[in-house]
């Protein structure tokens, strides 16, 4: 089951300072849910495949949490870097996320590592954001 951010809850954990990093090929889909983690007071990097994220890492910027789609081009899909994540940030929580039926590798990927379904709602994913960065 996945947690829908109470309202009343939202003064629990600030999400100001806590920077997203949003992996998402499709500039619409990317851009909505950037917008509206900002607007839910989230500081929000975009990227567009994980050579792009992965980029991120390696300048050196803390990255709070990953929202990562699994289906992407380039040389790594979103499970790839969920495992590289892994290797290199253990402690950066991920939520994936895809339109199609969670992959079996999603699943083992460890406490930190969470799938959401496409279409999610944002909602849903501030609860995953807040519960994960406990």
């Amino acid at each position: 089951m996945q947690p829908k951010s109470d309202p009343s809850s939202r003064g629990v954990l600030t999400p100001a300072k806590r920077l997203v990093l949003i992996i998402e090929d499709d500039f619409l889909t990317r851009y909505t849910a950037a917008e509206a983690l900002r607007e839910m007071g989230y500081l929000v990097i975009e990227a567009q495949d994980a050579a792009e994220a992965m980029s991120v890492f390696t300048s050196g910027t803390h990255v709070d949490f990953v929202f990562s789609d699994i289906n992407m081009p380039g040389s790594l899909n979103g499970l790839e870097f969920a495992r590289w994540l892994a290797r290199q940030h253990p402690a950066v929580p991920i939520l994936l996320t895809s339109g199609e039926p969670q992959p079996a590798e999603a699943l083992g990927l460890g406490k930190k590592r969470h799938f959401m379904a496409k279409p999610y709602d944002l909602d849903e994913v501030d609860g995953w954001l807040r519960q994960m960065l406990l």
